[in-house]
């Protein structure tokens, strides 16, 4: 997995996020 810091999509980033969240 690589992360993109400032290019990554916002879909990709909340999909992260909720991920995190649930996690």
């Amino acid at each position: 997995m690589k992360q993109t810091s400032g290019r990554a999509d916002p879909k990709l980033a909340n999909q992260l996020l909720a991920k995190k969240l649930q996690g």
